[in-house]
């Protein structure tokens, strides 16, 4: 039992760190996006 917890947990970890990843990643794409065009 203690094992699947681990899992579960450190699978929740990793999917937040990604969400966290995705959120950071994503306005510095926009912003990227958006200088050369209006440069």
């Amino acid at each position: 039992e203690d094992r699947k917890l681990q899992e579960i947990a450190g699978q929740d970890l990793t999917k937040v760190v990604s969400l966290k990843d995705k959120l950071e990643f994503a306005p510095r794409a926009v912003l990227n996006r958006n200088r050369p065009e209006k440069s």
